[in-house]
């Protein structure tokens, strides 16, 4: 199919591609370099990690490691340790640099591909400003999927060069830059099939591509149970070799296909959630029937996009969905290129194909690509409320709370709703613990689950504590424990609430304050062990306290 807007060969199309990626990656990207770390999990354990080589280089397969080895990625992660140290700004800005590198060198494997040079720059623009992957470019931690990337384009890039010249050293730069691929994440291994695909496009036989790709395919082998001697209890190595689940196999494939969908340009609390959805299963199973529709009528390159897409799916066929964060974002960063390049096909095509004149088809197009940036990156920068939330959590868990409260109160304030529901049951109680009234944000957080009726019961304790009648307050939460599908649960988020005020009066000293929360607590949740503790601890400091008092002298009793 003919391009809409002929781009010449030129050397100055690469150049000029380049800055564009780079005012996009301002634009899109620029806020990341204020987000903090997570104050504990694989991204303290990388600094660890980190420390410890450069202090002691001959601990690079050290035990006292904390984090999985990965040749490459501690490579990489070293050089900007040795930098900027531990500084957040660092190691975003390395991510965003290393994501437009990946973006410019898909340009450059497409035209391999003999794609038009239209349809390689929309494809990697696209793939740049995808939403769907937004984990891999927000947690520093997952630029192993970035370096995966490209090492694999690197090695499609050799292979490629390989099967036109024959040359053994494009060979050995090939297997070369699969190990580099594997070494940074097991799912670089996907790319000896897309090659094995390739061969056997070309009109090659089983036999012939088997002898074609065998040091690949025996390379990729090697390699993997390298990475496994060295890190054989990471996530992603118990991901592929957990037991067989036949429903995840079946269900894996098509609910990750639909995630590019209903993520590609834009973000929605659907396409975060972790759960399967019947309409992402039947979306997932139409992708694939498109995928072998594209294959059979031999619609090159976007057929070989597809392929590309399923292919890169298959490393997280057995992935349980408790792993997940949020959704599968982050793996879906290698399948999101072949997304795009699906995408780009397909609007183009539908343009050329309609009756409109040249010159009306060259605005549309125009306009519809502008459209589609400034879609995502709106989205993308609505996506930071998820990093905002997560690191807040973590630094909660650690007991930095005001650093907490400060990320939940981002998060909000960016995309208010993307936020978990979850957030709000940990950022109540944490707001009353200091004795804040969290009454804004249960308004707030109502707005966008307006039929929560957990949120209704805070709501109706906030009232209580704030002094509001008695008679108002009680009946909210009454209300709400009619409503709940689960009231034992909201009971006991009513009694955390109040034996966290409780602990602040306790603490103040205000001690028959602290006394009648601890009650309330216990009268919604009897079976709360650490109130009845307390609540005891403060009567008993009570008595004392009133057998400190001073009394009448009694001439009987001086």
């Amino acid at each position: 199919m003919t391009p809409i807007f002929q781009i010449p060969a030129h050397r100055s199309i690469t150049p000029v591609f380049a800055l564009l990626i780079v005012l996009l990656a301002w634009a899109a990207f620029s806020g990341l370099s204020a987000h903090p770390l997570n104050a504990i999990g694989d991204d303290q354990e990388t600094l660890h990690d980190l420390s410890l080589i450069s202090s002691h280089p001959d601990r690079f397969f050290s035990k006292q490691r904390q984090a999985p080895i990965r040749p490459s990625v501690d490579l990489v992660l070293l050089s900007g340790y040795l930098l900027w140290g531990k500084d957040p700004a660092g190691y975003h800005l390395l991510l965003v640099g290393l994501h437009s590198i990946a973006a410019l060198l898909l340009f450059h494997a497409l035209l391999r591909l003999d794609t038009d040079r239209e349809l390689a720059l929309v494809s990697a623009l696209l793939f740049f400003l995808n939403v769907a992957h937004f984990r891999s470019i927000q947690w520093f931690i997952c630029i192993n999927y970035i370096i995966t990337f490209i090492f694999n384009l690197l090695t499609l890039i050799a292979y490629l060069h390989l099967l036109k010249k024959n040359n053994p050293v494009w060979q050995a730069l090939a297997i070369l830059a699969l190990g580099a691929a594997v070494f940074s994440h097991p799912s670089g291994v996907a790319i000896v099939p897309f090659c094995a695909y390739l061969t056997w496009r070309q009109g090659a036989s089983i036999r012939q591509t088997l002898i074609q790709t065998g040091p690949l395919i025996a390379g990729a082998i090697g390699f993997a149970l390298a990475v496994y001697s060295f890190s054989p209890q990471t996530d992603e190595i118990t991901g592929l070799l957990n037991r067989p689940d036949w429903t995840r196999l079946a269900l894996n494939p098509p609910w990750y296909l639909s995630r590019l969908f209903t993520s590609a340009h834009w973000l929605t609390p659907s396409g975060i959630g972790n759960t399967y959805q019947p309409w992402e299963i039947v979306l997932g199973c139409l992708a694939i029937l498109g995928a072998l529709i594209l294959y059979r009528s031999r619609i090159f390159p976007a057929a070989d996009g597809a392929v590309w897409t399923l292919i890169m799916v298959l490393p997280f066929l057995n992935n349980p969905l408790e792993r997940l964060t949020v959704g599968p974002s982050r793996q879906l960063y290698l399948a999101s290129a072949g997304f795009s390049l699906v995408l780009a096909w397909a609007l183009r095509a539908f343009l050329r194909r309609s009756a409109l004149k040249p010159g009306r088809q060259k605005a549309i197009w125009a306009a519809l690509l502008f459209s589609l940036t400034l879609l995502s990156i709106w989205h993308l920068k609505r996506a930071e409320a998820i990093d905002f939330w997560l690191v807040g959590r973590s630094h909660i868990a650690a007991g930095q709370f005001q650093t907490g409260i400060t990320q939940y109160e981002r998060a909000f304030a960016r995309a208010p709703d993307l936020i978990p529901i979850d957030t709000y049951y940990s950022w109540v109680p944490l707001l009353l613990s200091r004795g804040e009234s969290p009454k804004e944000v249960l308004q707030n957080a109502l707005v966008y689950h307006p039929d929560a009726p957990t949120l209704h019961f805070l709501l109706g304790v906030s009232a209580f504590l704030d002094n509001t009648p008695d008679r108002q307050a009680e009946q909210k939460m009454q209300e709400a424990l009619t409503q709940a599908k689960n009231p034992q649960k909201m009971q006991y988020g009513g009694a955390l609430a109040f034996h966290n005020l409780a602990v602040f009066h306790k603490q103040s000293g205000r001690l028959s304050e602290a006394a009648d929360l601890f009650q309330r607590a216990l009268t919604l949740y009897p079976d709360y062990a650490l109130a009845r503790k307390h609540l005891s601890e403060v009567l008993l400091q009570m008595g004392q306290e009133a057998q400190k008092q001073p009394r009448l002298l009694d001439p009987q009793n001086k």
